[in-house]
């Protein structure tokens, strides 16, 4: 047991900083398979943690977010995939693609995109899915985008919504 330790990857090692040690060493395509062992199965939330942020997989960060336990490692995916629909984030997702992701998205995330996102057609297919008003007025009175600025007037229902953020 000893030489299997010695001898062996340090990413397989007992000792938890050993294998954040050795996520820091791994190559992150070379690797990628231990990383994603690291990332996914390690009973450490530290290693974890430092596995993911050398992986940058915005596919496993998807799966990794509905199956974390740790609270700290939920936000860390959580915001990566929230830049990742925007469009802020270098991936390699496409817009149908993001499209796609939005139409499965909770109402948090859809209203960061309806304001955050990127291309107009993302931000419109967002600000549809939005069911909050005070957001549609706060969007009909700030947007830079006329054409989202009139889509989000069109599902104002109160006045004072709107005076609401004239006013701010």
């Amino acid at each position: 047991m000893f030489f299997k330790e010695l001898l062996g990857p340090k990413w397989k090692s007992r000792k938890t900083e050993v294998r954040t040690a050795a996520v820091a060493s791994l190559d992150a395509h070379q690797d990628r398979e231990a990383l994603r062992t690291l990332a996914c199965s390690d009973p450490e939330a530290t290693v974890r943690l430092a596995a993911l942020r050398r992986l940058h997989d915005i596919a496993l960060f998807r799966e990794r977010l509905t199956q974390e336990s740790d609270a700290g490692i939920q936000a860390f995916l959580a915001e990566h995939c929230a830049r990742a629909l925007c469009g802020q984030e270098a991936s390699a997702l496409s817009l149908a693609e993001r499209l796609a992701w939005l139409a499965e998205s909770d109402a948090t995330l859809n209203e960061r995109v309806a304001r955050e996102g990127r291309e107009l057609e993302l931000r419109q297919a967002a600000l549809g899915r939005v069911t909050r008003e005070s957001l549609c007025a706060e969007l009909a009175v700030h947007d830079p985008h006329i054409d989202l600025r009139l889509a989000a007037l069109a599902r104002v229902q109160k006045k004072t919504a709107l005076e609401r953020q004239r006013a701010t």
